[in-house]
């Protein structure tokens, strides 16, 4: 990589050409932005780069809380005069770069996933508090808050989304696994998930544990079998993996307050048609 100077001469001398094709093609309407161009040049004045933008606006996109860490700071010096000279005025600078942010953030929350109206409604917030801003530290605060706040959004939403989605799974097991006997690891394995994490956040977002879900579900399906089928309770109960007849007896009084053989000659439907209609 060349020295520093010889890397800021080599900036200004495309800067210029940049800016001399710039009024070549329409010397009218662009001879400001050739000055100002220019000018950057001759200040070493280096705008920060697009990749360096979209670095910083993908590890929003992306919830990357981790890597936004390391990321560039909105609120150092050498970044803010990076970001172009948008005021003569250092709060104002400060506002139109907290506003410029926003903006892009916001859109590339949405990028992420989050739904608009989130997003847009924590844009208005921070810029709300932006107005009420009264000095540059304040400033310098929302801006980092913000930078944090989108990408924590989306952060929290694809973490609920893989949540859903491995609970969903383990759900949708068990319910192909009634009638069969099964182990936690078989099913974690099954999933792709390491079997004590899939325990304890099962437990943790469904107030239940998975071995009680899963005989939840067995007595369910056992009432429905009492009701609509003439298979014998013993069947019933291996049918369901309950391993002897009086246990399952037991675990159905539990549940429904009486035992199989009351609970089926009170709820047994020998008129499907009249059964169905009930049901609904």
């Amino acid at each position: 990589m060349p020295p520093e100077n010889d890397l800021n001469r080599l900036v200004r001398q495309l800067t210029r050409q940049s800016a001399d094709s710039l009024a070549a093609h329409n010397p009218a309407g662009n001879s400001k932005i050739q000055e100002y161009m220019l000018e950057r040049s001759e200040n070493d004045a280096i705008h920060i780069s697009y990749q360096e933008e979209q670095t910083l606006f993908n590890q929003i996109r992306s919830g990357d809380l981790e890597a936004l860490q390391s990321a560039y700071s909105l609120g150092s010096a050498g970044d803010l005069e990076r970001l172009g000279k948008m005021s003569d005025s250092p709060l104002k600078q400060l506002e139109y770069a907290c506003c410029s942010f926003v903006t892009l953030a916001t859109r590339a929350a949405v990028e992420g996933g989050l739904d608009a109206d989130t997003a847009y409604s924590m844009s208005d917030l921070y810029l709300q508090r932006l107005a009420k801003c009264s000095a540059g530290s304040q400033i310098l605060l929302l801006l980092e808050e913000a930078k944090f706040g989108f990408a924590k959004a989306v952060h929290d939403l694809r973490r609920e989304r893989a949540r859903i989605s491995f609970l969903e799974q383990a759900k949708t097991y068990i319910m192909a696994h009634l009638n069969k006997d099964f182990s936690l690891d078989t099913m974690a394995k099954e999933i792709g998930i390491n079997a004590s994490y899939l325990s304890r956040k099962f437990k943790e977002y469904e107030n239940i544990g998975i071995v009680e879900y899963t005989r939840r579900k067995r007595i369910q399906a056992a009432r429905n079998m009492l009701k609509y089928s003439d298979l014998s309770i013993s069947a019933i109960a291996q049918y369901l993996c309950f391993h002897s007849q009086s246990y399952f007896g037991s675990i159905f009084k539990e549940y429904t307050g009486m035992s199989p053989r009351q609970y089926r000659e009170q709820e047994k439907v020998t008129d499907f048609s009249r059964g169905s209609a009930s049901e609904t």
